[in-house]
């Protein structure tokens, strides 16, 4: 059993590792600077690693798996996922793809996930909201919520959350204005990208906007 790193596009060999050294890896080989794609060969699978700026990721290969990471920021996500589906079409039932990113704009990505939302894909939409995630939370003294806090928390219930006063804190703290006055709107439309509480409002960032204020 061993691990081979190589270059799709050129295999150029750069180093090697004997096996045992990393446990697993028996040779390692590295891309140069001019290209964006390299490769994993495990027991005699395949793992492809390549960044959004490749060209043509997949194309002319057969993928069992793929897992394409913040999807509404790449710069060309049509020809992107042409070639990755292409690709898993070759591999028929057993082909997987998942797709994930942050929020930003009403974009590719956002028309993704309206389709999976409106049962217009064979996909299913998996919405992350922040309190999913323990890390999000600051000690404090006992608070009583705004109104805005209050349509959060009710948002959350409606999921079976129910929000501490110690993550309506680090809410408090992390919607901070900048400056001193009142949040921006821009700041206002960042936290909800970046700190999803609802599908709709997440997507209205300053990418997301009609018109550029």
């Amino acid at each position: 059993f061993g691990a081979r790193f190589i270059d799709k596009n050129k295999g150029m060999k750069l180093f090697s590792i004997k096996a045992g050294d990393l446990g697993f890896a028996e040779k390692i080989v590295v891309k140069d600077t001019d290209t964006r794609e390299d490769a994993i060969a495990i027991g005699g699978s395949t793992l492809y690693i390549a960044t959004a700026g490749a060209k043509d990721p997949a194309r002319s290969d057969t993928l069992h798996w793929a897992h394409l990471t913040e999807v509404a920021f790449y710069p060309e996500p049509e020809a992107i996922m042409a070639g990755v589906t292409e690709a898993l079409a070759d591999a028929g039932r057993s082909a997987h793809l998942c797709e994930e990113s942050t929020p930003c704009g009403r974009n590719y990505f956002y028309g993704r996930c309206v389709a999976a939302r409106d049962g217009l894909s064979p996909a299913t939409l998996c919405f992350y909201p922040w309190w999913w995630s323990d890390k999000y939370a600051l000690a404090g003294s006992s608070l009583i919520p705004t109104s805005e806090e209050q349509a959060v928390i009710a948002i959350a219930a409606q999921q079976g959350f129910k929000l501490t006063s110690e993550q309506l804190h680090w809410r408090r703290w992390k919607n901070l204005p900048t400056e001193l006055g009142a949040r921006t709107e821009d700041e206002e439309a960042e936290f909800a990208q970046e700190y999803p509480e609802d599908f709709e409002t997440c997507w209205l960032g300053r990418a997301g906007k009609y018109f550029d204020t």
